[in-house]
């Protein structure tokens, strides 16, 4: 079991009085217990707010696969490129490989 601070639990049980409401889904930065209140989810064992709760984490957690996924196209479409024998599709070609090098640099904050 997670502790919990008493500040933070004094928090979140005054929340509670005022009507805030426990919510099923966990933390999912600690996997702690949630609540909602005016609008805001907070966790009561990590305080983490909604502002940066699941949608950032979230992403966060998808951005290696997506790395690994552009990366992966990357390499087919070079070696695409080097059998390619139009002009043109090697133009089309470049350009798609260029895309993906510039999110790839965006995507490791370079």
């Amino acid at each position: 079991m997670v502790a919990v601070s008493r500040e933070r639990l004094a928090a979140a049980s005054e929340m509670l009085r005022k009507g805030a409401t426990l919510l099923r889904e966990p933390c999912p930065k600690c996997g702690g217990v949630q609540i909602k209140y005016r609008g805001e989810v907070s966790c009561i064992v990590c305080g983490l707010a909604k502002d940066e709760s699941a949608a950032t984490l979230q992403l966060e957690a998808k951005l290696p696969s997506l790395k690994e996924i552009i990366e992966t196209k990357a390499l087919e479409v070079a070696f695409a490129l080097r059998d390619e024998r139009s002009i043109e599709r090697q133009k089309d070609l470049l350009d798609l490989l260029e895309r993906y090098i510039e999110l790839l640099l965006k995507l490791s904050g370079k």
